[in-house]
Order: structure tokens, then sequence, then C-alpha cells
């Protein structure tokens, strides 16, 4: 490695007593030796506190209220010192060599200003439920909410210092709003391994805050083509970014049960479009919204069941093997 620039990660922590030892560890046990690590703690209640002062002599933290998770990683963020930034939920882990591997590819890739992986979906004891293999972004994938999952994310502070920090007014896709935003000015760089681990349970953001993603995708686009000058570039992939939020709308609002809105967002996807008739979400969609069937419950019900039998099998091979 030509040299160890300093990569700095804040965790915002908020009651997730049963999981941030897992994160602090995933943090503390990375095989990368410049790692500035910030806790910033709303104010909890439930035995946060103890943990974090278990690690006092190896990470920074402090605890007072916040005006939300965007707000305690903007202000981690201002507090670090490192060239490179992340962030990682405080129920979310980094798999063992994620920081080294961004640091190589930041090295072998000067021009890149945000480097991330591929991300695995994990229950709440840890279980590998899903395995999330990311597309390659660029500004007309991200414009049209390509997803990338934000645990694997490592971005430079040059970036922040261009294009600012997480808008605190968004409390579901600040980050995808940040990635939109330096995708203008900067290149994104796909290392195809896993990186981190993003945990799915009853009181995660995402189950709680899902009707929501639809409403800031819509929000995240009116703002971009306001912008002059960000929107006469973009025009021509204005009806197909409007397109791709409002099919993701569609999604989460199905799964959060809001039927009716996921069947408007559904045809609104469609009508602006209508190549997503051919999108794996489509069909599932329909079933669920207009016949009742709960096929996307059932369909990931079904996956997680087969990735956990697989993780099963791999575990008792890799034993017998060594």
């Amino acid at each position: 490695m030509k040299s160890q620039p300093l990569v700095s990660i804040v965790t915002p922590s908020l009651n997730q007593g049963p999981f941030i030892d897992q994160t602090i560890r995933s943090v503390l046990d990375q095989d990368y030796p410049r790692i500035e690590y910030i806790v910033v703690d709303g104010g909890s209640t439930d035995g946060t506190l103890a943990i974090l002062e278990k690690y006092k002599n190896r990470l920074t933290y402090t605890s007072e209220p916040d005006a939300g998770q965007s707000d305690a990683v903007n202000k981690g963020w201002r507090r670090a010192k490192g060239e490179i930034l992340a962030y990682l939920n405080s129920d979310d882990t980094y798999c063992p060599g994620a920081v080294r591997k961004t640091v190589e590819a930041f090295q072998r890739f000067p021009d890149a200003g945000v480097v991330y992986g591929d991300c695995y979906g994990i229950d709440e004891s840890g279980g590998i439920i899903r395995r999330l293999r990311l597309p390659d972004v660029d500004l007309p994938k991200l414009l049209c909410f390509t997803i990338i999952h934000q645990p694997a994310v490592f971005i430079r502070r040059t970036v922040t210092d261009a294009v600012g920090l997480l808008d605190p007014r968004l409390e579901g896709l600040m980050d995808h709003d940040l990635w939109l935003r330096a995708a203008f000015r900067f290149r994104f760089h796909h290392i195809r391994e896993f990186l981190a681990c993003c945990r799915e349970h009853p009181r995660s953001k995402n189950a709680r805050l899902g009707v929501r993603f639809g409403r800031e995708a819509i929000a995240i686009l009116d703002r971009t083509y306001t912008d002059p000058a960000r929107s006469d570039g973009i025009l021509a992939l204005k009806g197909k970014a409007y397109a791709g939020a409002y099919l993701m709308s569609a999604f989460w609002s199905c799964l959060s049960g809001e039927r009716q809105q996921s069947q408007d967002h559904l045809l609104k996807a469609l009508k602006l479009n209508p190549r997503l008739l051919w999108n794996q979400l489509t069909v599932p969609l329909f079933l669920d919204g207009y016949l009742r069937i709960p096929i996307i419950p059932l369909l990931r019900g079904l996956k997680h069941r087969w990735i956990g039998q697989r993780e099963i099998v791999e575990r008792a091979l890799n034993r017998i093997l060594r």
C-alpha cells in the first residue's frame, strides 16, 4: 500500500444496545491501521452508553440530543480529520478487510470520489439472509434510483467539501441524495466484494420508514430538476428518473401495507417508462396490489430461507475442507 490515509468512520446511535457492540467490534477489528472512529449518540437510555464506555480508549463518543440520523452523521463528519469518510449505522457491521480494500481501491483509482462494495443482508442474530450484488453506477443510474447500499460506501472528503453533507430534512434517502449530488462531479468505483452487512429487523429504519422513501425520492428529483445548474444536462432522463422513483415508492408502499399508494405509483411508473413492464418488481407488485396476493413478502421469505440454508452448507464444507 503506497500510503495510509486516515479513514474516519462515524456511527450515529440511538438505543441500539442489542447490536452496537457488534458494530463497534467490526470497526475496531479491521486490519487497516489508520482509522478514526467516532460514535455520535443521540441520548440512548438502553445500555448503549455502558458499551461505549467499555471502548472509550479506542473510539471517541458523545451522547446528547440531536435532530436525527443525518444531523448525527454530519456532526461526526465535521469533527473528523480523515481524508476518507464513511458512516456505519449502529445495527450494521463491516466485513473483515473492508477498510483496507477500500483504501487500496481509492489508491488504484485516484479519479474516484466514491468507492462502494457489495453488501450482505443479515437478520437479528447476524445470519445472512440476502446477498446484495450491486451494479456499477453513474449519474444516469443514480438519477433513476439504482440503489447502492450505504453501509458499504466510502467517500473522499473532497467530495463533501464540494457538494455538502447529508440533508437533515431527509430521513430515508439522505444517503442516495448525497450520492446523486456527488455523481454530478465525481466518479464512482465499485469493488465486487462484500464490504458490509445491513441488518434487517422490525425496529430498523427501513421497516419503519418504507412509505416515506417514495415521498423523499420525488422530492429529491423535484429539487434536482428545478436547479438550473444541474437540470440542463439531464432533461432527457426526466421521465425515466421519475419512473424509477415511483417504482421504488410502489415497492416500499407494498411492503408497508399501503396497497392503494403502491398501485397508484406503479401505474405512474409504467406510464412514464413502459419498459418497466419487464422489471422484476412489476409482476409481484401487480399481484400484491390488485389481486391481494402477498407475493413480495413470500418471495423474500423463500429467498431468505434458501440463502440461510446455503450459508449453513457452506460453513459445514469449509470446516470439513480445512
